[in-house]
């Protein structure tokens, strides 16, 4: 099971929500309460609870507690890393790309990888745009695609895109 809590971070549908509860709070004196878990089907087994508290410390503030719990559905995932790889990017910014990279690509396909079908491709970019690997599931040959990107050239951010 996994498990994601957030606190004091608002998205979309739950600032509108917040806004409500500030307002329904502010004028007519409304307590917020935790709100009821929702769960999802017994296929997915996921359950969300958000708590909604006004701050003990700060007027107009509120605390926001989101909690999900559960074991996602398992989907393969596509990702393509874009690498810059223009001049600028010589030396010690481009080694540090690429181990990230590697890392970023060892974690999507190696350690959260339930289906064993994620992909990742590699674009890089400087002068020109290079497809360096399309989309694969062999963590080595990403590897190798990302360990062979050198810096040099102008920056062609749009090409890459």
């Amino acid at each position: 099971m996994g498990n994601l809590t957030g606190k004091n971070s608002v998205n979309g549908i739950g600032r509108l929500a917040v806004v409500l509860l500030v307002l329904g709070t502010m004028l007519f004196n409304v307590q917020p309460v935790a709100a009821q878990p929702i769960s999802c089907d017994a296929n997915n087994q996921i359950e969300i609870d958000k708590t909604v508290t006004p701050s003990t410390t700060t007027c107009n503030e509120f605390d926001v507690t989101l909690t999900i719990t559960g074991d996602p559905p398992e989907k393969p995932i596509d990702v393509v890393l874009i690498i810059d790889r223009s001049g600028s990017m010589s030396g010690t910014p481009i080694t540090n790309a690429r181990a990230a990279a590697v890392d970023f690509a060892d974690e999507v396909m190696n350690v959260n990888d339930p289906t064993g079908l994620n992909r990742v491709g590699v674009v890089s970019f400087g002068s020109n745009v290079t497809l360096n690997q399309a989309l694969t599931t062999s963590f080595s040959a990403v590897q190798s695609a990302i360990n062979g990107i050198s810096a040099g050239g102008g920056t062609n951010i749009s090409g890459a895109f």
